[in-house]
């Protein structure tokens, strides 16, 4: 039993240097811009550039938009080849969105297939970088918060 407890304290100092090594890795990222999921930040009506995940073999690409309370608020249809997308924060009658934080999706569909919905990459500035537990999370601007293991891409 003592051999036991030895062994378990031995495993969490173990993690809990890993864990250090990769907040400092991660610590880097501080000022850079990072591109995951996260909600979008509509300011004065500027476009927000976004990466829409579009399933091959999708037949139409629809982007849902959200508020902060949930609330439907657009619908965008897409190009099925967007990589990149500049989107323009409209509401359903072509006026502009108000400031605040938007949730992003993408309902693919294919005739005779179930919709499915995917997520909404964008890039936000890395403003900190915080260990919760096992975890990294990283706080971008606009006061998001995001775990390190769900970025795809950094940028300068």
């Amino acid at each position: 039993m003592e051999q036991q407890t030895q062994t378990n304290k031995l495993l969490t100092s173990i993690q809990g240097s890993f864990n250090m090594l990769g907040m400092a890795q991660v610590a880097s990222w501080v000022g850079s811009e990072a591109r995951a999921e996260m909600p979008a930040i509509v300011t004065s009506g500027e476009d927000v550039t976004i990466a829409p995940q579009i399933l091959q073999g999708a037949e139409k690409a629809v982007l849902v938009v959200r508020d902060s309370e949930g609330e439907l608020v657009a619908r965008v249809d897409l190009p099925l080849d967007a990589t990149s997308y500049e989107w323009e924060p409209l509401d359903a009658a072509g006026e502009p969105l108000p400031d605040g934080t938007y949730d992003l999706s993408v309902e693919n569909s294919a005739e005779g297939e179930e919709t499915v919905v995917t997520g909404v990459e964008l890039y936000a500035r890395v403003v900190e970088v915080q260990g919760l537990g096992d975890q990294i999370v990283l706080l971008m601007e606009g006061d998001r918060r995001i775990l390190a293991d769900n970025v795809t891409a950094i940028r300068g």
